[in-house]
């Protein structure tokens, strides 16, 4: 099933970015299709730690609403600002 499809590409992305491949789990995290504040702050904090703090700054703006209230989001934002 999708949900099913997402759920695995979600634990690949964990996986790839806990070994250290930031660029790799960016990506997958970007493909993602059912998208929420979780893969939006994963999606960042892949990016941040590729060096990509441009495209983390951007995902940080589009991405502000509901989940600017959490640790994650904004402790990604102040790394980000610093980068």
């Amino acid at each position: 099933s999708l949900k099913c499809a997402g759920s695995s590409d979600r634990l690949k992305a964990q996986a790839l970015f806990k070994s250290g491949k930031f660029v790799e789990a960016a990506k997958l995290y970007q493909s993602l299709s059912n998208a929420d504040d979780e893969v939006y702050t994963n999606l960042c904090a892949s990016l941040l730690s590729a060096n990509e703090c441009d495209k983390a700054l951007s995902v940080l703006e589009e991405h502000k609403g509901s989940q600017s209230e959490t640790f994650e989001f904004a402790y990604n934002g102040g790394c980000a600002a610093l980068a």
